[in-house]
């Protein structure tokens, strides 16, 4: 299968310098047609070198700029349709109504006192939801990813832990283990935290997922899963101090405020590493996903 280009952006944006990025931001903010675009005028755009971009490009699987642009090229039809649809892109929201703040930063999820027209509500949420999965698949370590579907692959007993909203998301996790016919079981923070971990060995793992309105109750609890022998898995909305020092493996879902401020936190990206994770523990038992035949039944 033949990736489009953004995609190839997006998966390797983690391993890009600093420097590289700065051609990434620009090509995925790019609405133009990249027909008469040439090494120097990315350059000057981007505030880079050409032998930067000539990085960029080889980062990202293109022999050079030419086979870059030519990838460009063909992604843009693509790329115009899907901005019309559900406007994916940086660029403003058409006829939404919403500030500039609203359009510049994910966590401006509703449109302002101004803007209070029911209409806009959908493209917001959508657009924004789509910003925090690009989010989470740009700041995702792929080997800590590995880790867990490794671990999780391989251990006796998986024991699920939701903290406040991100409950339901443990449940719709535990319901894909069982279908896969792996052996876990899922506790809130107050039955995890009064449970007996003696029995559990190196072969088992804790997974624990939360948005972490509280760092200070998060992190109580993961210095109780952190006795027991198991591994820690440790899958947060944001960073914590004790993360790296008590989690065996760590992934932060979102980095960025909450959308709703201080009312409700979104489970956005959580759920979106659900279905990572499943698609990933099928992979590990079947061997049988690939990017042509990977398709989510609705």
């Amino acid at each position: 299968m033949n990736r489009d280009i953004e995609y190839e952006i997006r998966r390797n944006y983690k391993r890009l310098r600093p420097s590289e990025r700065k051609v990434a931001d620009y090509l995925l903010r790019m609405n133009d047609s990249p027909e008469n675009l040439t090494m120097t005028d990315l350059a000057r755009f981007a505030g880079i070198s050409q032998p930067t971009i000539m990085r960029f490009a080889n980062t990202i699987g293109c022999r050079g700029f030419r086979e870059l642009k030519q990838r460009l090229l063909i992604d843009y039809p693509n790329r115009i349709t899907t901005q019309k649809g559900i406007a994916l892109s940086d660029h403003p929201f058409p006829s939404s109504g919403l500030s500039e703040q609203s359009q510049s930063n994910p966590a401006a999820y509703l449109p302002n006192e101004k803007s209070s027209k029911l209409d806009a509500v959908p493209l917001t949420v959508v657009s924004n939801a789509s910003r925090m999965l690009q989010s989470l698949l740009a700041e995702m370590s792929p080997i800590e990813y590995k880790k867990l579907i490794s671990k999780m692959a391989k251990a006796k007993h998986i024991v699920l832990v939701g903290e406040e909203t991100s409950g339901f998301v443990v449940e719709e996790l535990s319901s894909k283990l069982k279908h896969l016919e792996l052996h876990c079981t899922s506790y809130n923070v107050h039955t995890f935290q009064m449970l007996n971990l003696s029995n559990l060995t190196q072969n088992d793992i804790i997974v624990f997922l939360s948005c972490a309105v509280s760092p200070a109750k998060t992190t109580k609890v993961l210095q109780y899963a952190a006795k027991s022998n198991a591994a820690l898995a440790v899958l947060v909305n944001r960073e914590l101090p004790a993360l790296k020092k008590l989690a065996d493996i760590s992934i932060v879902t979102t980095p960025h405020p909450s959308p709703y401020e201080n009312s409700i936190y979104s489970v956005t990206s959580q759920l979106s590493l659900v279905e990572m994770i499943y698609a990933g523990l099928l992979c590990e038992k079947t061997g049988r996903i690939s990017d042509d035949n990977f398709i989510f039944n609705q």
